[in-house]
């Protein structure tokens, strides 16, 4: 399960930002944007922000 950030930041990797501009959109450090999408990638069981939009397509 993720949080509602956690969910927020996996959809703006689907769109293709990085993790810099899903910062400065959701006023938060590119730090912490890193740590939610390690966390979306380590649930989804993923190793890469391609897998993680291919399982976010295929799910």
């Amino acid at each position: 399960m993720q949080c509602r950030r956690e969910s927020r930041n996996g959809l703006l990797v689907c769109r293709g930002q990085s993790n810099y501009e899903i910062g400065r959109f959701l006023g938060i450090s590119e730090g912490t944007v890193k740590v939610h999408i390690t966390s979306i990638m380590k649930k989804a069981h993923v190793r890469s922000r391609l897998e993680l939009v291919v399982h976010a397509f295929n799910s």
